[in-house]
């Protein structure tokens, strides 16, 4: 009896193996086929949101010294790519955008691919690309403000005098927010800090920007630090204060200063002339500078930097 309820149970277990999908002699039971797609391939919706601004030092897919050492490969263009991936960014404010010479003004984008898109401006406007990730965020609108330079006694700088403004929502909550992308002239002497001053107050002044109320990001080069450097005040950062934006720099609950700035080789990220400026949203959880190495690993000149917010803040936020 002993012998006949053993092999009864055994055939039991085989029946109820073969029930939920069969069985393998050599490696186990198998799965029931079921639908093609995977679970694990579903994207979750995000719960952090980082931004960024990188100046890309008048990208023209050139070679910088020591990129092949990295291991980068030896082209600009993958170094940048490599650092926009890295970050985890959602959206990114480039500066110094220059490809449309070599005929494809969006080379940087179509590199990262998988859902990538970019708000783009005309002529020198293509200089200050918005570029975001459409899997997290989605495009509401656009507009571009230009011809804000000409201050007597300060020369053309680097700084194109345009603005380039983006509104986004994210998808997970739909809460909105605004990103203007600046670039300030980047030369020395108190007329160009009149002109860097009159470039962001243009800013706070743009419509689409005066009248937000949900969060706002100016991001840029601005070419002015929170202390004042060689030839240049900090006239901008303390004029966006007064005006209700703060410096993620200083407000991050991690990655606050020491450290290195984001041009440069000053180890005070108080010198960083490089922003994360917010406004209507609450500070962010961390705030970090790439720890690249400039004209080789950073793919310029400049340290990309990048500031964290909770998905969570934005819909706390009025939008």
């Amino acid at each position: 009896m002993s012998k006949f309820r053993g092999v009864l149970a055994f055939i039991l277990v085989v029946a109820a193996l073969v029930a939920c999908g069969g069985t393998d002699v050599a490696h186990g039971p198998t799965a029931n086929p079921g639908p093609t797609h995977s679970l694990l391939s579903v994207r979750a919706p995000a719960v952090s949101f980082t931004i960024a601004t990188y100046n890309i030092e008048g990208y023209y897919h050139q070679t910088f010294p020591g990129d092949t050492a990295s291991g980068l490969g030896a082209s600009h263009l993958g170094a940048i790519v490599h650092n926009v991936r890295a970050m985890g960014l959602a959206v990114v404010g480039l500066q110094e955008y220059r490809d449309a010479a070599l005929g494809d003004p969006r080379q940087i984008q179509a590199a990262l691919a998988n859902g990538w898109k970019g708000v783009y401006g005309r002529g020198r406007m293509a200089q200050l690309p918005i570029l975001y990730d459409s899997n997290v965020v989605s495009l509401v609108a656009s507009e571009y403000q230009s011809g804000i330079v000409g201050t007597p006694g300060c020369p053309p700088g680097s700084g194109s005098g345009e603005v380039n403004y983006a509104e986004f929502a994210i998808r997970a909550t739909g809460a909105r927010f605004v990103v203007a992308n600046v670039h300030a002239n980047s030369n020395w002497g108190a007329p160009c800090d009149t002109e860097r001053l009159n470039l962001v107050r243009s800013v706070t002044r743009n419509t689409l920007v005066h009248r937000f109320r949900g969060p706002e990001f100016i991001i840029g080069d601005m070419n002015s630090a929170q202390i004042p450097l060689p030839g240049r005040s900090n006239n901008v950062p303390a004029y966006l204060a007064g005006t209700g934006f703060a410096d993620a720099v200083t407000h991050a609950t991690t990655g606050a200063p020491p450290g290195i700035a984001s041009f440069g080789t000053m180890e005070n990220t108080l010198a960083s002339i490089d922003h994360v400026f917010y406004k209507n949203i609450s500070a962010p959880s961390s705030y970090v500078t790439l720890a690249c190495i400039p004209q080789a690993t950073c793919g310029s000149d400049h340290r990309p930097v990048a500031a964290t917010f909770p998905v969570s803040a934005f819909r706390a936020a009025r939008s």
